[in-house]
């Protein structure tokens, strides 16, 4: 498998240089897929004097080289998944992993060639804008998932909308600088206000290092297919491996350190002090994370980083993180940095329905993380659904007597498969005496759900037989359930009494 993988990176890096693969990176960059190949705009050799950059059109052979890089990188990834090297048996019929791991590589090509399609017009708009934020932008879509192709170019047609508006600014009086906010420049609407980045300094004038701007007029609200296309941000599923580990205790250099006012920065500003602390902890981290420690510094790096507003370097994928915990990170920043970016969409309450979308994703990473938790176990009388029932009056039971038993399950692990988002828990009991001796233990059958969505309320209605030669008095039932794809156990119980008939 990994000489198959050699080759098809080399196919990859052999195609021609042509229109750099799309962006939006905070989700998936611990997934273990493999990207297309490399597109850049070409520049012609006769071109001496400094000619107009290349923007890219429809009619522009990088994006036919980018097609055709897609086609082979959809038919090599599908034979990698489906084992086609192994041919086996005319009468095997394909696995269930098989057939997802196929619709899963035929479903990642087609959305990265409908993703391009969609920035396609955003690239040619930011080309003929700068050809160097054109640049600059296809130089990361190669790291990103296309799922978050379209913010990125959103973003950066925001910062060449304000960048011109710097420029083109009045210079006022005085000198006083205001912070910008994490994932989008200074505030159109701040007073006085001078971003704390610039993504392309090479075009900022030198008088903006002598004073603050005022800004031109607010940015134009987004149309209707913008503000569309934000609550599009979404990350598609992600396969992700099964994880149990908990997070750690912090550092104890860091948990020791006392709190202590910051203090003279030397007169440097605060995005000046923020850029010196990423470049140090850039210099000192290692590409290769050997501990759980130095994998989370990474993580804190790319805090700092949306900190700076520097979306495009937080949203790299961290060394040393499991896919689960990388799903978590990426789509935690990715809702942070929706909420804050009120220049790209102004509506609030868009900003937050786009902002929830990927914290629900995170949340569903920090379950599967999570210890399998059996919370709320009640006798019940009817059950009618999740948190819809009629608890028993008195859990007063007779010898031999049937009963019903209500729980609910959090924390569970669900994969994606042809038949749906697919759960399965097992589940085992135990009668305890008020001594802790064993009176009576037994199974149930495996629940394997299948459902359209991944379900967020879970619950287990059990039909159980109390033992029939057990004394009166104060007894105890356990359940344990087991999350036969996360590999996860949890436990629940419930104390009821056996009374005299």
């Amino acid at each position: 498998m990994r000489t198959a993988r050699c080759l098809l990176l080399l196919l990859l890096l052999a195609a021609p240089v042509g229109c750099q693969n799309s962006l939006r990176a905070l989700a998936k960059g611990a997934t273990g897929q493999l990207d297309p190949p490399d597109i850049a705009p070409k520049h012609t050799a006769a071109a001496e004097a400094p000619p107009e950059e290349a923007t890219l059109t429809d009619a522009d052979p990088g994006l036919d080289n980018f097609r055709a890089g897609l086609k082979q990188y959809a038919e090599r990834q599908q034979e990698l998944f489906s084992g086609s090297n192994a041919s086996p048996p005319p009468t095997t019929q394909p696995t269930v992993s098989q057939a997802a791991a196929t619709q899963t590589a035929e479903t990642s090509s087609a959305s990265r060639e409908q993703a391009f399609q969609r920035v396609l017009d955003d690239l040619q708009e930011i080309g003929r804008e700068s050809p160097t934020a054109q640049q600059h932008l296809l130089a990361q879509l190669r790291s990103t998932d296309p799922a978050f192709w379209e913010a990125l170019a959103q973003r950066t047609k925001s910062e060449l909308r304000y960048h011109q508006e710097l420029v083109a600014g009045p210079k006022p009086e005085g000198n006083q600088r205001v912070a910008s906010l994490p994932g989008s420049r200074a505030g159109a609407e701040s007073p006085q206000s001078e971003p704390a980045t610039m993504m392309y300094p090479q075009t900022q004038p030198a008088a903006a290092e002598q004073g603050s701007r005022e800004p031109a007029q607010t940015a134009p609200a987004q149309s209707t297919q913008q503000s569309a296309a934000e609550l599009r941000r979404v990350d598609p599923s992600i396969k992700a491996a099964s994880a149990t580990m908990v997070f750690p205790a912090p550092d104890a250099s860091i948990a020791a350190a006392p709190n202590q006012p910051a203090g003279d920065l030397g007169g440097q500003s605060w995005e000046a002090s923020l850029h010196r602390a990423i470049e140090g902890l850039s210099a000192e981290l290692s590409t290769h994370p050997q501990t759980t420690g130095e994998a989370y510094s990474h993580v804190r790096l790319r805090l700092l980083q949306l900190a700076a507003g520097n979306l495009s370097d937080a949203a790299e994928a961290a060394p040393g993180l499991t896919a689960t915990e990388q799903q978590y990170w990426s789509n935690q920043l990715l809702a942070i940095s929706t909420l804050l970016d009120h220049q790209t969409q102004i509506d609030a309450r868009r900003r937050a329905a786009a902002g929830g979308v990927h914290l629900k994703r995170a949340v569903d990473a920090l379950d599967e993380l999570g210890s399998l938790t059996v919370s709320n176990v009640v006798f019940c009388d009817t059950i009618y659904g999740f948190g819809a029932y009629k608890p028993v009056a008195k859990s007063h039971f007779r010898p031999g007597q049937e009963v019903k038993l209500y729980a609910e399950i959090e924390n569970f692990k669900t994969i994606s498969t042809p038949q749906g988002e697919h759960t399965s828990l097992a589940t085992s009991y135990k009668v305890l005496d008020q001594h802790g001796g064993l009176v009576d233990s037994g199974e149930v059958p495996v629940v394997n759900d299948y459902c359209a969505q991944r379900r967020r309320d879970f619950h287990i209605e059990y039909t159980l037989t109390l033992p029939q030669r057990v004394y009166p008095g104060a007894y105890v039932l356990e359940l344990t359930l087991t999350d036969q794809l996360g590999d996860k156990i949890g436990h629940g119980s419930i104390q009821f009494d056996i009374a005299t008939e």
